[in-house]
Formats: C-alpha cells, sequence, structure tokens
C-alpha cells in the first residue's frame, strides 16, 4: 500500500512525536486556529494506528512517508495528484485534522512496532507558490505604516501573491545588501530585474540629492566653463553625464548644456528638488574662466565651511549671494580669494553669526573699489589675518561694526635682517597691500591679540591712522606692522603697550613721510629685535620715549645726528647707534 502524508507548514509550538504516541491531543497556539488530534487506534480495528510517519526524512527535511505499489481507493489516488493534501500554512482553514496509518500484515497493534515519526515546522520556502521577496523598509516606513513589505513572484518573475509598493520617499533604490552596495533594479509594476532563484531580501535606500563636496566637485567642472547652473530641469538624453553625485546613487547629475561645453547645469532632475552640498570649501576652486554662477537650485543650509569656495574665479564680475543659506557655516576664509573682476559683493544676505574664521576672505580682490561690512555679524569670529590682503582698489572701510572680541591674530610673520635682506611667512596682514585705502575706521577691541605682524603693511595711500583705541597689552609681534605706509604723516600711538612684544622689527620701515613719532608709551623690556624699525624714515624729525623704552641693537636705523632737551647729541646709524635706553626725553634730527 502506498500512503503519502504531507506537511507544507507545521505552526510553531506543535508537541513532536513523544505526544502522538502517547495519543494526546496536540492544540498549535500559533493562532493558526488548527486542531491537530493525534490518538491510540480504535480497539476494534486491530490493522490500523492513528499516527504520522513510518517513513523517511527527505534531504530538504521535509518528511516523506513509506510508498508502496498499490494504492488505496481514490481517496489514495487524490493524495498522488496532490488533491487533498492539507496546507498547514492556510490560516483561514480550521478543524481536527486525523493521520491514520495502515498496514496489511495480519499483526495486531500491540505485536507492531510503532514506526518513527518526523514533525518538521521548517519550510523549504516563504510561500508554496514561488519565490517570497521581502523589501525591507531600511528605516523608511510604508504608506500604512509597516516597515516590511512581502511579495510572491512565479518563476518567470509575475507577482502571484501580494503588491508591489515604494516606501515614503521622494525616490530610492533596492539594493540586496543592508549596506546598500548592490543595487537591484525594479521596474515601476514591482518585477526585479534579476533572475530568481530563491527567497530574496532587499533593502530600502532614498536618494540623497547630495553633491561631491568641495573639491570633488570642481574637480568635474570643466576648465574653460563659463556658467554653471544649478536646476531642477531633466537630462537631455543626448547630453552625457557628468557623476557629481556624492555616494553614486545617482541623486545628482550634471550635463554640459550647449555645444562649446562652457555651460554646465546640475540638477536632480525632480521639479523643486534642489542638489544639497554638506562642504561648500573649495567648491569653484581656481575656475578662472566662470563668468556667472545661478544657485537658485542649491541647498546649502548642511554645510559649515566655505573655505576657499571662489579661490581664484578671477573672470566673476557678478555673485548673487541670496539664494546661499549660510546659517550653519563656521568658516569663511578665502570665500572669495582671487575673485579680481568683481568690483561689487553685497553682503547683506550672508549669515555669518556662527563663522569663527574669516581669514583671507576678500584676499585680492583687487577689483573691489567699496565694500559694506555692516551686515557681518563677527561676533564668533578669532582669526582675521589676511581678511582685506591685496584688495588694492578699495579706498575706503569701516569696521566700526565689527566684534572683535575673540579676535586673537590679524597679522603674520615678516623679519628684515641687517643686511636688508627680508623674510616672511605665508600669513597676512589684515590690511597688506590695501595700496588705495586713504581712509580706515577700526575702532577695534584688541585686547585678545597676540600677533599685529604686518598689519598695515603696504597701505600705501594712508596719511593719517588712528589707532588710539587698541588695547595691545596681548601683543607679541608687531613686526612690520606699519611696513611701507610711506604717505602717512602721523600715528596716533599713545596707549600702545608692548610690555609682552618680542619683535619690533621693521615696524615703521619705509614709512617715509612720517615726520614725528610719540612711543613714550612703549615698554620694550621683552623686546629682542629692533632691526630695521626706523629705516628710511627719512621725514623723521622728532622722537619721544619713555623710562621703558630700551633700544635693542645697533640696527635700528635713526639714521642721522640727534639732539635730546639737554642738548646732547647722539646717532642712530647702522652699527654704531648709541640712543640712551630707559629715558624719557624727546630727540630732534638736526642733520643727516
Amino acid at each position: 500500500m502506498r500512503n503519502r502524508c504531507m506537511f507544507e507548514k507545521m505552526a510553531a509550538g506543535l508537541a513532536l512525536a513523544a505526544a502522538v504516541m502517547a495519543g494526546a491531543a496536540m492544540l498549535p497556539g500559533s493562532g493558526h486556529g488548527l486542531v491537530f488530534k493525534a490518538y491510540a487506534a480504535d480497539v476494534s480495528n486491530q490493522n490500523s494506528q492513528n499516527i504520522s510517519g513510518g517513513g523517511t526524512r527527505s534531504e530538504d527535511g521535509v518528511d516523506k512517508t513509506d510508498e508502496a505499489d498499490s494504492k488505496e481507493g481514490d481517496a489514495e489516488a487524490g493524495t498522488e495528484n496532490g488533491e487533498g493534501i492539507y496546507d498547514f500554512k492556510d490560516n483561514k482553514t480550521t478543524g481536527t485534522i486525523t493521520i491514520t496509518k495502515k498496514w496489511d500484515d495480519g499483526l495486531t497493534n500491540a505485536e507492531r512496532e510503532i514506526p518513527d515519526m518526523y514533525l518538521s515546522t521548517a519550510k523549504p520556502s516563504k510561500s508554496t507558490k514561488g519565490y517570497t521577496v521581502t523589501f525591507h523598509g531600511n528605516g523608511l516606513k510604508f504608506a500604512d505604516g509597516t516597515d516590511e513589505n512581502m511579495v510572491v513572484y512565479n518563476s518567470s518573475g509575475q507577482i502571484v501573491e501580494g503588491y508591489y509598493k515604494t516606501p515614503n520617499w521622494i525616490t530610492g533604490a533596492w539594493y540586496s545588501n543592508e549596506a546598500c552596495t548592490q543595487k537591484v533594479e525594479i521596474f515601476d509594476d514591482g518585477v526585479p530585474q534579476i533572475e530568481l532563484t530563491g527567497d530574496l531580501d532587499l533593502w530600502a535606500k532614498e536618494t540623497t540629492f547630495v553633491l561631491a563636496a568641495g573639491s570633488d566637485f570642481s574637480d568635474k567642472i570643466p576648465k574653460n566653463a563659463t556658467e554653471i547652473i544649478f536646476t531642477d530641469e531633466a537630462k537631455p538624453k543626448t547630453k552625457e553625464v557628468i557623476d557629481v553625485d556624492a555616494d553614486g546613487d545617482g541623486g545628482v547629475v550634471a550635463w554640459l548644456d550647449d555645444d562649446a561645453g562652457t555651460v554646465m547645469k546640475v540638477s536632480t532632475q525632480i521639479t523643486g528638488v534642489k542638489a544639497q552640498t554638506a562642504r561648500c570649501s573649495a567648491m569653484f576652486y581656481d575656475r578662472s574662466k566662470l563668468q556667472n554662477i545661478d544657485f537658485k537650485m542649491l541647498d546649502t543650509q548642511n554645510a559649515t565651511s566655505m573655505y576657499n569656495m571662489f579661490y581664484n574665479c578671477s573672470s566673476l564680475t557678478n555673485l548673487d549671494l541670496t539664494l546661499l543659506d549660510t546659517q550653519n557655516m563656521t568658516d569663511m576664509a578665502r570665500m572669495f580669494r582671487g575673485c579680481s573682476s568683481l568690483t561689487t559683493l553685497d553682503l547683506t544676505s550672508l549669515d555669518t553669526q556662527n563663522v569663527t574664521n574669516m581669514s583671507g576672505m576678500f584676499e585680492r580682490c583687487s577689483g573691489l573699489t567699496g565694500l559694506d561690512l555692516s551686515p557681518l555679524d563677527t561676533s564668533k569670529v578669532t582669526g582675521m589675518v589676511g581678511m582685506f590682503y591685496g584688495c588694492s582698489g578699495l579706498t575706503s572701510l569701516d569696521l566700526s561694526s565689527f566684534d572683535t572680541n575673540n579676535v586673537t591674530r590679524v597679522g603674520g610673520y615678516g623679519q628684515y635682517s641687517q643686511n636688508g635682506g627680508y623674510s616672511y611667512d605665508s600669513v597676512t596682514g589684515m590690511f597688506e597691500n590695501c595700496s588705495s585705502l586713504v581712509s580706515l575706521i577700526i575702532p577695534f577691541d584688541t585686547s585678545h591679540i597676540t600677533d599685529f605682524g604686518k598689519m598695515f603693511q603696504g597701505c600705501s595711500s594712508l596719511t593719517t591712522l588712528d589707532i588710539s583705541t587698541f588695547n595691545t597689552t596681548a601683543a607679541k609681534d608687531m613686526g612690520c606692522m606699519f611696513d611701507g605706509c610711506k604717505n602717512l604723516t602721523n600715528i596716533n600711538l599713545p596707549k600702545t603697550s608692548t610690555k609682552n612684544v618680542t619683535s619690533l622689527n621693521g615696524m615703521f620701515n619705509n614709512c617715509n613721510s612720517l615726520k614725528s613719532l610719540d612711543l613714550s608709551s612703549f615698554d620694550t623690556s621683552n623686546v629682542t629685535d629692533m632691526v630695521y624699525m626706523f629705516n628710511n624714515c627719512s621725514s623723521l624729525t622728532s622722537l619721544t620715549t619713555g623710562t621703558n623704552f630700551k633700544f635693542v641693537g645697533k640696527s635700528y636705523r635713526l639714521d642721522g645726528t640727534w639732539q635730546n632737551t639737554a642738548g646732547e647729541t647722539f646717532n642712530g646709524n647702522d652699527g654704531t647707534a648709541n640712543f640712551p635706553s630707559n629715558v624719557a626725553d624727546t630727540y630732534t634730527k638736526i642733520s643727516n
């Protein structure tokens, strides 16, 4: 006799063979609504036993019953062709299931050994109807609030159970690994574009629309590009894609829109969705042919740095900053460095409340003739070195709105040797080489500034300079501070403290229009270098010192013969200078 008992799926919690052999009733506790009864044979039927099993376990873990050459009636024939097989997966079926094993061996149940029985809850697939694809939201939710969706496909890729849906995203993609590096294309109708050979798990990843950061983006801009437009329009099919996306998910693309290849468009290709950038530093670095940048569809709200953003964009004649969100920016150092064709720059829209570094911000913007700095919030700024370095077209600057309470440095290192050689570092002075400045309003709080080196070096058009509000108690370096201010006739220094200063090297070098200097407030007890301090101050005829002013070395270059108020004469010539130290007196030049 041939018998088959097939278990498609068993509910978790079924007791196994021991309970069956004891004739116990077994009730599944998983909520499938099934009652499975295995009980002792009717004593009137000595040739039957109500059990399950007696067969062998298949390789895939599904039990098979013994097979014989004969069939028992239509019911057994139905079993052979799949009819009447009970599917325990069907949670809509309720009732009692009786499984009977019969023998024709002439033995009674008492004489017959109970065969082995195997029950398994393992299943070869999540569904008997095909391959199950489980779509994981991966942090995203579907419209019904769930984070998982199961769809069953047949071998042809058609959906036979469930339906395809996407999470609540603008757009995204599916990946066959949780790290979301192995992308699987899915058609709009939900059919995966891979051959299904078994159940499959897919994880969702929302498209990010994030641009390659900083210089990684600028490297994709052609050197001859004259215009960049951030847009949301679709890329023409005939245009070649320029990969400017940050994570490779294709959320942002670029292409050259004109035949000459000079106009570059950057787009998410989704109406109203802006390309995002996490870092603006060096974003348009050294693209010297750029004449226009349209920021309409660029979102910079998550960026914190604009360092070197427009570095050497020397052909830009206009720059509309109104669409840039700078509320989270902390670094604007060298932001406009080398934008030499800009003649005006509207800073009204810039939110700089969190910016800490403005060093070199307008460095070498030689075309600027005026600049309204009142919109800038500098309350957190600590660095302003070289902020206006090389702005040779500026004629006036009003920094009265600046809060410099936290600024610690406005200058860099510059040093003359005794033979006239000059050495310097890459750090520039705040107004260094602003050669056209004739008016400078700087009521600074300088109480925390330690480095004033080269601060006004090369401001050759300044005729007067009032720094009477400067608190220089923290200053350590004043080397070359006024070097090359050749038209200065007067510097107001009555409150200048130098008690912590170590270098006054070249401080007034080439200030050849200065007629008098009052240094009575200077304490030079810690100064170690005065080389070229007064070199080429050819118009200087009056010098006042105080009791704490010590002349250091013999190369401070007060050339000529000088007379003090008592009629004594001294010389400040290189190598033979003999001015007395720590004497409060006024010296007048009487000869060259």
